[in-house]
């Protein structure tokens, strides 16, 4: 009857720690989720503030390209008045300084947009190996 008595406080025993055992689980993919959750909306919004930069740099950009425009045109005026009329040797070093200053900052803000795409791509993955992630936790259960 002893042995009976020690078997059964065991298997109750045994029963209560599965039982805790499985809360713990439970608890576990909870706070999984939970911390998925915030990475998601992370995620989202990093993804929205790299759209909004993106929207930024592509105007910048634009109007770079509108200052480039505009210079290169300058240029061909200069060219015209310098074949007419002789133009003073500052205007024009200045023309070209303002020319170059733009095309290095269009150079530059091209080089933050590539910057923004491959962080966004790295993003985009991430989400991927999350979401992997979170079907394989979902198969667990």
């Amino acid at each position: 009857m002893l042995h009976k008595n020690q078997l059964i406080t065991e298997l109750k025993k045994t029963v209560e720690d599965l039982t805790q055992g499985g809360m713990k689980l439970e608890q576990n993919i909870k706070d999984l989720e939970c911390l998925n959750q915030d990475k998601e909306r992370q995620f989202y919004s990093v993804s929205a503030e790299m759209r909004k930069l993106k929207n930024e740099m592509t105007e910048k950009l634009k109007e770079t390209e509108l200052q480039i425009k505009e210079n290169e045109d300058k240029d061909q005026k200069l060219i015209i008045l310098e074949n007419t009329v002789v133009v003073l040797q500052m205007e024009k070093e200045t023309l070209y300084r303002d020319l170059q200053e733009t095309e290095n900052s269009r150079r530059e803000m091209q080089v933050s947009i590539n910057k923004l795409n491959e962080d966004l791509e790295k993003l985009r993955k991430e989400n991927g190996r999350k979401q992997i992630h979170i079907e394989s936790l979902n198969r667990i259960k």
